[in-house]
């Protein structure tokens, strides 16, 4: 007789066996080199440990908390007979034999040999499933596979029908129900017979009050009889239906109860037993796990196709957004290029070297009380720079006065500039000052002061040197005090050296001298000038701005413009009042459609005003680096920029060095 033997049973959803200790330590986990290997995928490959100790054995909880000693979490600890370990949903138990099975070929006089110990370090398995487990074994080995099937499929309705028709299989059921809970209540979705056909009405054809009672208990309804059971005596349902055998098991997942699957037989009673019972259950868990994957899938999907909507509407808003920025990063580029400078020079469109000279010259004379002689073709702009330099200066309050000297008759213009008094002349009826008098704290422009006659000179020239005026016809001096600011698009020199200018005005005149450079040696701004002219004329007219066509500013930039930004401003005016939706190279004037090519226009079709004027902002500044040296002091101050202007754009453009 020998002593007690120990050994483990393994009851799972999966599996039911025994297994005797043998050996020292055993392992037991998922893997199928485990000593005791669990069908259980919930548990790890190495669960839980077992050890030989002097006193007994010992687990080890190899899963990092995972395990349940008789409902507690414990990491290791002493393992006695009847101690139950919990892995996943599979529970094992320590138990002992106190008297081994005989063996065949016991020994004489009723001896029974001790029984052959088990190979070391491998518990043996002794029992399989029960009698009758015969057909449990089989279903759930079915189960498995079908669940393969459930874990792949993504669409909840296809998923619904093949749960729907396993469960049938599975039970042997005449029809099968599955019911899920909506939010108006509880809806049979798959409903169908043996065969396969859907059941017409599925809502009369099931007892309400068995599913609910499933779902409500969390636990498997069985009814072997259903039209006679006690339970559910005056439940007209019931007995309308005529029902047999019936059984709901509940479809848990994640501690909720999403619905129930209702399978029935009704012209057999005791159709179903404790062994569909628990093959149901163990589907039910496995459907119902499918049922929130595959509800969780379709909830990705649906967020999927939202976000591919949402991306799609925030591209097309960054697209808008984009153009704005670029608006935006344009105005700051322009506004950053002009906190280079002291002053606002927003009147004056360009960034050409030739106008940063004229805007570095004017920031260091604004202040400054001096006359200032500008010199340049006609329509340069050379009064957009009077007007800087005065709206600039501490005498921006007091007036801005301008006259074109050439305009006026000789014999009026002394009248013009100094004013009369009442009599002086036939026709004047009162007083009037000149415009010296009416500039009193302010500026006084005079352009085209090369078309004075001597006499006139001398006058001016008095004026400036006494700081007063007498009206024509009066005698009382008036002390004036005005900033001069002169212009010309005659050569002044020349005119000085040839006797027509006075030598003594030059040298009052002409004390800061700003040459404003004709338009044709600043290519690089008539875009800019272009883009200037399409919104100021558009908005004069109270149009939308039309989009120029790239071939036509290709026109534009290399037509010489005799006439300056003048010309260029009138031609951008006749082309909005005459084009059609667009300004196309149709549009332009004869002149400058048949104007001789320049070599160095080279622009691309498909172009916005801004890349072309990037375009030609690296390319100067790659041709002064390479002028000079790679010396970015002289190659900005070439280019009118600072250093730091200069070390800038490089940056923005990419331009090593």
């Amino acid at each position: 007789m020998g002593g007690p033997v120990l050994q483990f049973l393994v009851e799972s959803p999966y599996e039911k066996k025994l297994y005797r200790l043998a050996g020292d330590d055993l392992v037991i986990g998922r893997s199928r080199a485990a000593d005791i290997p669990l069908l259980d995928e919930g548990a790890r490959k190495r669960h839980v440990l077992v050890e030989r100790a002097a006193a007994g054995y010992r687990f080890r909880d190899l899963s990092r908390g995972e395990t349940l000693r008789n409902g507690e979490r414990v990491e290791e600890g002493e393992l006695k007979v009847g101690d139950r370990l919990v892995i996943a949903s599979t529970t094992v138990t320590l138990q002992a034999i106190l008297k081994p099975r005989p063996e065949p070929g016991a020994g004489e006089g009723g001896e029974e040999p001790e029984p052959a110990p088990p190979p070391e370090h491998s518990p043996s398995v002794v029992l399989d499933m029960g009698p009758g487990d015969t057909f449990l074994a089989g279903g759930l080995r079915s189960v498995l596979e079908i669940n393969k099937r459930l874990v792949r499929e993504r669409s909840e309705k296809r998923l619904l029908a093949l749960i729907m028709d396993a469960a049938i299989d599975l039970t042997g059921a005449e029809r099968g129900f599955l019911l899920l809970r909506t939010r108006s209540g509880i809806r049979a979705r798959v409903a169908r017979n043996l065969e396969g056909d859907p059941v017409s009405r599925p809502e009369l054809e099931i007892s309400r009050t068995i599913a609910e009672r499933a779902m409500e208990e969390r636990r498997a309804v069985l009814s072997a009889d259903a039209a006679r059971d006690e339970r559910w005596s005056g439940m007209e349902s019931v007995a309308a239906l005529h029902l047999g055998s019936v059984l709901s098991v509940p479809l848990v997942a994640e501690d909720r109860v999403l619905g129930a699957l209702y399978v029935d037989h009704r012209g057999r009673r005791g159709a179903f037993g404790e062994r569909h019972v628990r093959l149901l259950e163990a589907f039910a868990d496995q459907a119902a796990l499918a049922i929130v994957n595959s509800r969780l899938h379709e909830g990705m999907r649906r967020r999927e196709a939202e976000l591919r909507r949402k991306n799609l509407e925030v591209e097309r808003l960054a697209a808008k957004l984009e153009a704005e920025l670029g608006r935006a990063r344009e105005n700051l580029r322009r506004r950053q290029e002009e906190l280079e400078f002291k002053y606002d020079y927003s009147q004056i469109v360009g960034r050409s070297a030739g106008i940063r000279q004229v805007l570095t010259t004017l920031d260091k004379v604004t202040m400054l009380n001096v006359p200032v002689f500008i010199e340049g073709e006609s329509g340069t702009g050379k009064e957009l720079v009077a007007r800087a330099l005065h709206f600039n200066s501490p005498r921006k309050e007091r007036p801005f006065v301008t006259e074109n000297c050439s305009a006026i008759p000789e014999t009026l213009i002394e009248k013009v500039l100094f004013g009369h008094v009442r009599g002086a002349f036939t026709g004047a009826d009162r007083d009037a000052p000149g415009l010296f008098e009416q500039a009193d704290g302010g500026t006084l422009f005079l352009d085209e002061v090369g078309d004075m006659s001597p006499e006139m000179q001398k006058k001016i020239l008095r004026v400036l040197e006494e700081g007063e005026v007498r009206r024509v016809g009066g005698k009382r001096m008036v002390k004036v005090d005005v900033r001069i600011v002169c212009a010309t698009n005659r050569d002044v020199d020349r005119l000085r050296e040839e006797g027509r200018f006075r030598e003594d005005l030059y040298w009052r005149l002409v004390v800061v001298r700003i040459r404003m450079p004709p338009l044709r040696d600043r290519t690089e701004d008539i875009p800019l000038l272009v883009d200037h002219f399409l919104d100021l004329h558009s908005r004069e007219m109270g149009i939308p701005r039309k989009p120029l066509e790239a071939g036509a500013l290709d026109l534009l930039v290399r037509y010489p413009w005799p006439g300056n930004v003048r010309e260029l401003g009138n031609e951008m005016r006749r082309a909005i009042a005459l084009a059609g939706d667009r300004i196309t190279v149709e549009t332009l004037s004869e002149r400058i459609r048949s104007a001789p090519p320049v070599p160095s226009a080279a622009w691309s079709e498909g172009r916005t005003l801004r890349e072309v004027v990037e375009e030609v902002e690296k390319a100067a500044i790659a041709a002064e680096l390479a002028r000079h040296g790679g010396n970015k002091t002289r190659a900005a101050a070439a280019l009118g920029l600072s250093r730091l202007g200069l070390r800038n754009k490089m940056e923005r453009y990419g331009i090593p060095g």
